[in-house]
């Protein structure tokens, strides 16, 4: 991935930022078990080192949200080609459907799209799963710090790329069989001729 440093970076920032935090936590617990002064000390000591981190994380968010930005520009422009390839295609699908094409002449002419909807796809698939990686990354670190919650994510735009609906579930009517006539039960007087 294009930001691997970056997204390492952030972790590992996020990680050391938990553990002073952590810390912090645990020496206040602890605060009637020791002196008032040493429970500060520790707390003050730890407070630094998690303030330390949440400065190098707070110099680094805009790099990812830069990025993020840059992601959503391309998958703008994936659209866009996706939609040109596919009109394309259509237009091919409809000369043969007409008669123009035969099916020879259209997966020649069709094929080179084909290919290039595949890759725009796959290059669509790529540019989300980074973005969503980048996005944690940011989410990670708004859990993490009260700083952390005055960061924005944009959401995804839409760029109609949402699969197709799935076609709707049709109940349909049950059909009860009949059910089938009793067998007439034997008269009494018939069973006691026999």
């Amino acid at each position: 991935m294009a930001h691997d440093a970056l997204l390492k970076d952030i972790h590992e920032l996020v990680d050391v930022y938990k553990k002073h935090r952590d810390f912090i936590g645990r020496a206040r617990a602890k605060a009637g078990t020791f002196s008032a002064a040493v429970v500060e000390k520790v707390i003050l000591e730890h407070e630094l080192k998690s303030g330390e981190a949440s400065d190098r994380i707070g110099e680094l968010v805009p790099q990812l949200q830069l990025a993020i930005g840059e992601l959503d520009e391309g998958m703008a422009s994936v659209a866009s080609e996706l939609g040109d390839a596919s009109g394309a295609l259509e237009e091919y699908e409809l000369r043969l459907l007409i008669g123009e094409l035969d099916q020879a002449a259209f997966e020649r002419e069709s094929a080179d799209l084909k290919a290039q909807v595949e890759a725009v796809r796959g290059a669509r698939v790529t540019a989300e799963a980074e973005r969503l990686v980048l996005v944690q990354a940011l989410e990670a670190w708004t859990v993490a710090s009260d700083e952390g919650s005055a960061v924005e994510i944009a959401a995804a735009p839409d760029l109609g790329f949402s699969e197709p609906p799935a076609p709707p579930v049709v109940e349909l009517p049950t059909i009860e069989e009949p059910e089938a006539p009793e067998a007439p039960a034997e008269e009494p007087e018939a069973a006691a001729e026999e």
